[in-house]
């Protein structure tokens, strides 16, 4: 009788222990399987990543944040650096908040605001893949990640971040492969802000289809606040013609606006 019960508890353990098991392996949630599966499947569509030596040794304007190409002056500025290339500079900051986008050769730009000002980095590959912009705050290898993009496609792309005036520095790379950028263009302007409001009601004048600088949709809700042509946002509700407009909203309960 003792061997059947001491069969019986180590059999009713295992099964236990089994079923602490199973539970286990769910644990991971959905979303984190989402990631990795998003992350598996961008890495198959790249293939294998390809390693980058570091500098050449011999620094040239724009290689490093030792000697980078400085962008500067009164807002509203524009800059445009055409032709440029990345080929030949080395992998000097592969350690960055711009994850696989910053492990090919890459170029640094130094940017200084002497105010508050919306910068845009607009980035054309002139046809090559898998490249991508950093925006920091210092040099990229120490610097805080403010915000960037990378992506397959060979077609312009822009970055862009409201800053507070200071030093901040723009870095250009890929993921290799393709392991540089043998000819871009680059745009980078600052815009200043707009002044503050002293007055209520607050008016803005909209003009054809475009909506005021700096005008964002914050949260779900695209009624309460639109850019583009939602719900009744096409409609002129004082003479009833259409177009494009953008309103706040925030009355309550939230109606659209009569007049």
């Amino acid at each position: 009788m003792k061997k059947i019960t001491s069969l019986f508890l180590l059999t009713l353990a295992f099964m236990l222990s089994s079923t602490v098991i199973f539970a286990q392996s769910y644990s991971v949630s959905t979303t984190d399987t989402d990631f990795a599966q998003q992350q598996q499947q961008l890495q198959t569509e790249h293939g294998p990543t390809v390693v980058v030596p570091p500098s050449r040794g011999v620094a040239a304007v724009g290689d490093d944040c030792t000697t980078p190409i400085v962008v500067s002056g009164a807002l509203p500025l524009t800059y445009n650096d055409n032709g440029q290339t990345t080929c030949g500079r080395g992998n000097n900051y592969s350690t960055t908040g711009m994850g696989y986008y910053d492990g090919g050769e890459d170029i640094i730009y130094e940017v200084v605001l002497t105010e508050m000002a919306n910068l845009t980095v607009t980035l054309n590959p002139l046809g090559t893949t898998y490249s991508g912009i950093g925006i920091f705050d210092a040099c990229p290898d120490v610097g805080a990640y403010l915000g960037g993009v990378g992506s397959s496609s060979s077609s312009a792309k822009s970055a862009s971040a409201i800053l507070p005036a200071g030093t901040y520095y723009v870095m250009i790379d890929t993921w290799p492969s393709p392991t540089c950028i043998p000819s871009f263009n680059l745009d980078i302007t600052a815009a200043p802000m707009p002044p503050p409001v002293s007055s209520y009601p607050y008016l803005e004048t909209f003009t054809g289809t475009s909506i005021p600088a700096f005008w964002t949709n914050y949260g779900p809700d695209y009624w309460k606040f639109s850019g583009t042509a939602y719900f009744g946002a096409n409609v002129d509700h004082t003479t009833g013609s259409t177009g494009n407009y953008a309103w706040v909203d925030d009355s309550s309960p939230y109606t659209n606006p009569s007049d």
